[in-house]
């Protein structure tokens, strides 16, 4: 090749060169300002502090940096806001394990170290609380961190609480319950506990234990509430006192006519084979008296004088024999007992989730709407992140249900809004016209002004006795 030639071919390669590195650093620089967008755009869906990673060697003093409330690290106020880009985020964000000494089978073996890693509300609440103590019962058979997330979150001092877990569930988890009411004086555990087998008398069983536990206790509270290892409140302690004195005195239990495609589950008789419930063609006869037949929930909020009718009134507790051979007699059993005329608290008219007169719970039916930011588990929505901007909105107390094996983010973030507004009160912004204009807290208006509160228990027993009389006539 010829110098000129030479010379010509190395200018085009550094020509072409530099043209290479032109495009190059153009592409690079336009990449990273769109990175650096995308980082800005995320920054209000991402909550800021480094990931725990599962092995990693800290000392009891760095104990307190166990974080428990957000274990994806996903901000939740956008999600709450219900902003599709959050929701997004959360779907393919990956869980974040907690470091060994956070779990809380090493947590609950040191009393102080869980309540003040978990933060648990031990100082007094105001004084409207205190004087409306509360009872609540959990009933699990999965997950003792989800168990125990629940309990941290409606826990107060001056409440009361029993934990019932199932027989069949593993161990571990029972043991981890039991420890974890050993720190606290108002926490009490069912040794005795059962095998639960699904849809049959058990679940009363184990209800009827808890109620037992809670009616020996010294704290004489106002109502009872029942809920599962995979509910959550959607109200805070606060909350919850004002919305129960809003029902002036009456149960909140969702009762109405039995259906007649229904009726089989107490018109057969049904067995126990191998832990299953399976209907016989033997007929269940009727019960003694001639009651009309209610349907309902198996959760509620009950007076204290209802739990102690529940438990002691010799109707009830016939009624709670003859249900030992229905199928799910716990969605029998306060339907119906709520709306004898002499049940504390009770009454015959109809609530429901339907006519979203049933107070108790906040829940998706896959038969009644499409959308379910979660999964279906037999037709309930077990919630998910895109869930939570329906829930802030619904004025029921609790929320069903929640898996945090699936998902952490939802219950979460349902922790820290409780959180804060527990830290920030603001009642007065509630819906107040909902509540005070149910049809069971306007009947128990009407009734009280009628007798007064200190002719309620007399004008109870009058109703069971010509309720009696008639029945036999």
């Amino acid at each position: 090749m010829r110098p000129s030639g030479l010379k010509c071919f190395v200018f085009g390669i550094t020509i072409a060169f530099l043209l290479t590195l032109h495009i190059y650093l153009d592409l690079f620089d336009k990449f990273m300002k769109s990175f650096k967008k995308t980082k800005e755009e995320q920054f209000v869906y991402f909550d800021d502090g480094p990931p725990l990673r599962r092995g990693q060697m800290w000392s009891n003093l760095d104990l307190s940096k166990c974080r428990t409330l957000k274990r994806k690290n996903i901000a939740c106020d956008p999600l709450v806001r219900g902003e599709e880009k959050a929701i997004q985020v959360s779907r393919t964000t990956k869980f974040t394990n907690l470091v060994l000494p956070c779990v809380i089978l090493s947590l609950v073996k040191n009393c102080s170290l869980l309540l003040d890693v978990h933060g648990y509300m031990l100082h007094s609440s105001s004084q409207e609380e205190l004087d409306f103590p509360l009872a609540f019962t959990i009933k699990m058979h999965t997950n003792a961190d989800q168990g125990e997330q629940l309990l941290r979150t409606i826990y107060r001092p001056h409440n009361v609480y029993c934990i019932y877990v199932d027989r069949k569930t593993i161990k571990q988890i029972y043991n981890i319950m039991q420890q974890l009411s050993f720190c606290f004086e108002n926490v009490f555990i069912v040794e005795g506990r059962q095998r639960v087998t699904y849809a049959s008398i058990d679940l009363v069983h184990a209800e009827l234990e808890c109620m037992r536990v809670l009616m020996k206790s010294r704290v004489k509270w106002k109502y009872y509430i029942n809920l599962t290892g995979q509910e959550f409140p959607l109200r805070t302690n606060l909350e919850i006192v004002q919305i129960l004195k809003s029902l002036n005195g009456a149960n909140d239990v969702e009762s109405y006519n039995f259906p007649d495609y229904l009726q089989y589950r107490y018109k057969h008789k049904y067995i126990r084979v191998k832990n299953k419930l399976v209907e016989t063609n033997n007929t269940h006869p009727p019960f003694r008296y001639p009651i009309k037949m209610r349907k309902g929930s198996a959760y509620a909020m009950l007076t204290y004088g209802f739990v102690n009718f529940t438990l002691h009134d010799d109707v009830s507790e016939e009624f709670i024999d003859w249900l030992s051979e229905t199928y799910s007699p716990e969605e029998t059993l306060f339907a119906t007992l709520n709306s004898l005329p002499w049940a504390p608290g009770g009454y015959s008219l109809e609530t429901s989730e339907d006519n979203v007169t049933f107070l108790s719970r906040a829940i998706k039916w896959q038969m009644k709407r499409a959308d379910c930011g979660g999964r279906w588990v037999r037709s309930v929505c077990v919630f998910g992140p895109s869930d939570l901007s329906w829930l802030v909105k619904q004025p029921q107390v609790i929320a069903n249900k929640f898996d945090i094996g699936v998902d952490t983010t939802s219950v979460d973030c349902l922790e820290e809004l409780i959180r804060f507004r527990t830290r920030h009160p603001d009642t007065a912004s509630m819906h107040w016209s909902y509540y005070k204009d149910l049809p069971h807290a306007r009947f128990y208006w009407n009734l009280t002004q009628r007798i007064g509160t200190q002719q309620y228990n007399e004008f109870l027993a009058n109703e069971k006795k010509e309720w009696k009389l008639r029945k036999h006539a």
